[in-house]
């Protein structure tokens, strides 16, 4: 009969499935564990020291891999194959700056009824 896993030691095994450097994101390390995603999420909610403890650890693997890719990226190597990678592990502005389409657009408010008055129309 398998034995309950204490609080501490699944930290533990989280911490070292982070350890990884192929692990991008919680449900990677979640996929490691002895417990489920809703009992992880009860263990370890967003803002516990466990939780951004692993999720720095995260950001260092992501860090590590785009740092590695711009380098490739560099020399000329499999840029079709490796974008797709480092959009999956980009920020929001980093995802921007790699969209070949990024459009800008400045609205401002405009009247549709010029020289019109229509403050005293019915409904």
């Amino acid at each position: 009969m398998p034995t309950r896993k204490s609080k501490a030691q699944i930290f533990d095994l989280a911490k070292k499935a982070a350890q990884d450097p192929a692990v991008y994101f919680i449900n990677d390390i979640v996929a490691e564990l002895p417990v489920g995603r809703t009992k992880f999420y009860e263990l370890f909610p967003v803002d516990t020291t466990e939780r951004e403890e692993l999720d720095d650890m995260l950001e260092r693997n992501k860090m590590r891999l785009k740092k590695e890719i711009r380098e490739k990226l560099k020399a000329g190597k499999f840029a079709s194959e490796l974008l797709p990678l480092y959009r999956l592990v980009a920020t929001a502005e980093e995802r921007r700056a790699l969209n070949t389409q990024y459009v800008e657009a400045d609205v401002t408010e405009r009247p549709i009824f010029k020289g019109h008055d229509v403050s005293d129309a019915k409904d």
